[in-house]
């Protein structure tokens, strides 16, 4: 393909791009070596994004037995949706290893005939697990979730949110406290934990910034980048440093048309600038791409197995799962792709790595009943392979793994669903995390309550998303001044009952 002229060149811009939607990867312009904290350890932090809005009062369920955060209440609230008040913890099964064993059947299927699938209603809202020594459930398809909290892997954190300031329901009807921008729109809720700061959306990504001041903390390597496996990652984009946007297979980059297209542009020496350094961006893709895919290819390979007798990151079939809907394997092929980079940065010299993943359809307007069990279902199952990984690799208390979600949603039933609002629960996962317990207050969810927005169950949080991340920067070694500038309105609750570290890292 001789480049005569501008549309020769054009067609093979395109012809690049075709090429590369198999290997989507926003190449960094350079490995930055500034000046940078001097760690002699490795770590990881896993940003699992639910996006949507994820209804965590079905994901974290009260049992409390009065009260407005009682199990009664939450029944009374959303009658259509609540989980039943059903234990089924002793179906929780584990082998001589302590590990969950799911061979023998799925707990939330205990209470019905043995069929191959069941509607996924009927497993959603089959029951809980009771977590000992607290006042939460875990949802009855989340066995992997619980087993993870009674074994001291995993937290809850109740009732967080993006706030800029400690409020109350009393601030709000006077006006009298600065409320988020944006409420209730999934792209601006988002931004803002991206920005780290809920009254501005329009700064960098508060990872992007962290490696603004961290340049050279992980050397020239490339794969030293962080990573985003779900597309564009505002959160870890700053100033002057772009992360890696990569496909979780890369297989195959070195194809023969990508081959030739890249003699063809070698041969652009000097036509002119543009061509020049067009050549160069592409070279380098094709580099790191060649790169990635040895990475991939010399992968280490995981002896472990899932709760059901598989391989690690296997995608378990819904004859194993024993649902209508069965997950489609998203969330566990990314993580198993970060398992694989942090096996890599470990063993090369790499100090601090922060990865994005996201699993997406929790917007739950409608069907509810039929799609968020299918949701929960694929978080747990790819939270627990994510975790055995690291404790194969002897990761375990380097990596910590945590969700953030658009927002909480409302605790009334809209009929079919429920609807966008403010406060909900998340999780946090990994070794160095004081498991088994939940951080902050379960909420009065009664709608019109003094922790209700409106009228809905739009629950006011009491915890800010930024107290979560300065908890978990902090154990990730970012300085307390640093910490400031990332989340600009931390200082704001600093007089609150948990300050800037709720404390749920060890």
């Amino acid at each position: 393909m001789p480049l005569n002229n501008r549309r020769d060149f054009l067609k093979l811009v395109y012809n690049l791009s075709i090429a590369g939607s198999a290997i989507p990867l926003i190449i960094p312009t350079k490995a930055y070596a500034n000046s940078s904290p001097a760690f002699n350890n490795y770590k990881a932090l896993v940003y699992v994004s639910l996006a949507g809005g994820n209804d965590a009062f079905n994901m974290v369920i009260p049992t409390n037995t009065s009260g407005g955060n009682s199990y009664n209440n939450y029944k009374s609230i959303r009658p259509t949706l609540a989980v039943k008040n059903i234990d089924l913890s002793t179906h929780l099964v584990t082998d001589a290893n302590g590990n969950l064993d799911l061979t023998g059947g799925n707990p939330y299927t205990k209470h019905k005939p043995a069929t191959a699938w069941l509607e996924n209603a009927d497993t959603y809202l089959a029951g809980f697990y009771p977590v000992n020594g607290t006042n939460v459930a875990i949802n009855g398809v989340m066995p992997e979730v619980a087993h993870l909290m009674n074994t001291n892997k995993l937290a809850v954190i109740a009732n967080v949110g993006t706030l800029v300031e400690p409020t109350t329901k009393t601030e709000i009807i006077n006006e009298t406290v600065k409320l988020p921008i944006y409420m209730f729109a999934h792209n601006h809720q988002s931004r803002i934990q991206q920005t780290g700061q809920a009254d501005n959306k329009s700064i960098e990504g508060w990872v992007g910034r962290l490696y603004d001041e961290w340049s050279g903390v992980n050397g020239t390597d490339l794969l030293g980048n962080n990573a985003s496996f779900a597309g564009y990652s505002y959160t870890l984009a700053g100033k002057t440093v772009e992360p890696l946007t990569m496909p979780t297979t890369p297989e195959g980059f070195q194809s023969r048309t990508q081959t030739d297209m890249r003699e063809e542009l070698y041969n652009l020496n000097e036509v002119n600038p543009f061509l020049n350094l067009y050549n160069r961006m592409i070279n380098r893709s094709f580099d790191l791409s060649s790169k990635i895919a040895n990475v991939w290819n010399n992968a280490y390979t995981y002896s472990s197995t899932d709760a059901y007798g598989g391989s690690l990151f296997s995608i378990p079939s819904r004859d194993y799962l024993q649902l209508k809907q069965s997950p489609d394997g998203t969330l566990i092929e990314q993580l198993e792709a970060v398992s694989k980079m942090i096996d890599y940065g470990r063993n090369n010299g790499i100090k601090r790595q922060v990865f994005f993943v996201e699993l997406p359809g929790f917007d739950s307007h409608g069907s509810q009943l039929e799609n968020h069990p299918k949701y929960l279902r694929e978080l747990s199952l790819a939270l627990s392979k994510f975790q055995t990984a690291m404790e194969e690799l002897g990761a375990s208390d380097e990596v910590t793994t945590f969700t953030l979600s658009d927002f909480g949603r409302t605790a009334a039933s809209n009929g079919d669903g429920t609807d966008h609002a403010w406060g909900g629960h998340n999780l946090v996962m990994g070794g160095a995390v004081k498991g088994g317990m939940v951080y902050g207050q379960m909420p009065d969810l009664t709608p019109g309550g003094n922790q209700d927005y409106g009228r809905n169950g739009r629950i006011i949080p009491a915890i800010s998303v930024d107290q979560q991340l300065s908890t978990l920067t902090k154990w990730f070694g970012v300085e307390d001044t640093l910490i400031e500038k990332l989340f600009p309105n931390i200082s704001n609750f600093d007089s609150t009952t948990y300050g800037r570290d709720i404390g749920f890292m060890g």
